[in-house]
C-alpha cells in the first residue's frame, strides 16, 4: 500500500470518528434537555397538586417480580392510585385518574 492510499484511509477513519463523536454529543445534549423538561413538568405537576390541596405519596410495590413506584394522590379524603408519573400528570392536567373515570377534583 503506498503512502497516498494509507493517508486517505487514515483521513476517512478520522472523519468517521469525528462524526461519531459529534453524534454522541448531540445525543447526550438531547437526553439532557429531555431530562430537564421532564423535571420542569414534574415540578409543575407537584405545584398543581399542592394548589388543589392534594397530598402525594410514593411507595414501591412488587408487580410481576419487579419493583415499581406507585403514586397515591389523596384529595378531599379520596385516594387515587396511579401507576406512572405520566398518568399522574395526565390526571392533574385533564381531571381524570383512569380511562373513562372522571374526577372533578383533579381537573
Amino acid at each position: 500500500m503506498n503512502q497516498k492510499t494509507k493517508k486517505k484511509r487514515q483521513q476517512r477513519a478520522q472523519s468517521r470518528l469525528a462524526l461519531a463523536r459529534s453524534r454522541q454529543q448531540h445525543r447526550e445534549q438531547r437526553q439532557h434537555t429531555a431530562a430537564q423538561r421532564a423535571d420542569r413538568q414534574w415540578n409543575k405537576t407537584l405545584g398543581h397538586l399542592a394548589d388543589l390541596g392534594a397530598t402525594l405519596n410514593q411507595h414501591e410495590e412488587r408487580v410481576d417480580g419487579r419493583e415499581r413506584i406507585v403514586y397515591e394522590v389523596t384529595l378531599e379524603g379520596k385516594k387515587h392510585l396511579l401507576g406512572t408519573r405520566f398518568r399522574l400528570q395526565r390526571g392533574a392536567q385533564k381531571g381524570t385518574t383512569a380511562p373513562g373515570r372522571r374526577t372533578d377534583e383533579l381537573g
